[in-house]
């Protein structure tokens, strides 16, 4: 998986519901320049902020950069380069890749952060090499994608690889999808806060995971019940997805891999026994080597294939999934 051209540059950019991260990638895959700011409550505002910090990295680099790609959570409609709504940022219906192409007069090329970091890790992360490769987001919620022989997997409306949203527990806990008993209901930093504060092991708040798995690993009896069964919960998802999708890898990567150590055990056990005869992907599976930056990484790359820098203001020509594509829930935080 290559892209053409190494002295090219874009900007790519993540948007989280709690930080923004900008970087400069060359056609290497290499950041070249990065920064990072929290993520305004408002669009118009965050637009200002990415539009600063492009700038500011490029006049860093003396630079002259005529791309830009960005990964946000959604659902989102591909086609027009719109986030329809995204409950983490609590935006409704905004144009943002048109917003940020007016503000830094350059082709952007948008996409759900999950398939950002997906298309980041198959161009030079953990991916490298896979024909398919299976993206696993953990944080604020959970997300996936799929990039096959170098190509993000969209779906017929942009839906595709929605892990957090299915099913594994029927009627089970409520999700902020509407449906119930879903994975991410389970297996997310706002579900493990959730849970725990239910059981008087914390109060609720989705910044404390790293001190819940470490007391589930000193045997903590109000954790260990509860926190087991939403690790097997996510084994059931990533296998039900590895079924359909057949990949020959799986990554991990987001804020809850930061506990990857204490869980990992259950979850391969549990991944072996869903998965079925076919087993674990031949590639093996495992975490991320782009860490936080593979969401500007891939954000970039998909810039670099998609659009040309004679493009204005999202420009027909930037191809973002095979158009039409719609409707594409956002990823973890």
């Amino acid at each position: 998986m290559e892209i053409q051209g190494a002295g090219m540059l874009a900007w790519g950019v993540d948007v989280g519901g709690t930080d923004c991260k900008v970087g400069v990638v060359d056609g290497t895959g290499q950041v070249r320049a990065e920064s990072g700011f929290e993520t305004p409550d408002e669009p118009e505002a965050a637009v200002r902020e990415i539009e600063r910090a492009c700038r500011a990295l490029a006049e860093e680099l003396g630079a002259r950069i005529e791309r830009l790609g960005i990964g946000v959570p959604g659902p989102l409609d591909l086609d027009r380069g719109v986030i329809v709504q995204a409950p983490n940022l609590g935006w409704r219906d905004v144009p943002l890749r048109d917003m940020v192409a007016e503000a830094l007069d350059c082709p952007v090329v948008m996409d759900n952060d999950a398939n950002a970091a997906a298309y980041g890790e198959a161009w030079v992360g953990a991916g490298r090499g896979a024909r398919v490769l299976l993206l696993v987001t953990l944080g604020t919620g959970v997300g996936g994608g799929v990039v096959e022989d170098g190509r993000v997997f969209h779906g017929a409306r942009g839906l595709a690889v929605e892990i957090g949203h299915m099913v594994a527990v029927a009627g089970g806990r409520a999700c902020s999808c509407g449906k119930r008993g879903c994975v991410e209901a389970y297996f997310s930093a706002h579900a493990l806060s959730e849970q725990a504060a239910e059981v008087g092991a914390g109060d609720g708040d989705p910044r404390v995971h790293r001190s819940l798995f470490e007391r589930y690993a000193a045997g903590d009896e109000r954790i260990v019940g509860w926190l087991g069964d939403a690790i097997d919960v996510l084994a059931q998802g990533v296998a039900h997805a590895g079924v359909l999708f057949d990949p020959d890898r799986i990554v991990f990567t987001g804020g809850l891999t930061r506990s990857w150590d204490v869980y990992r055990d259950r979850l391969l056990a549990g991944l072996q026994a869903d998965l079925g005869p076919a087993g674990p992907p031949p590639g093996g599976i495992g975490l991320t080597e782009l860490g936080g930056r593979a969401g500007i990484v891939g954000a970039a790359g998909l810039a670099m294939e998609r659009a040309a820098p004679a493009t204005r203001s999202g420009g027909r020509r930037a191809r973002v999934g095979s158009g039409g594509r719609a409707l594409k829930r956002g990823g973890a935080r």
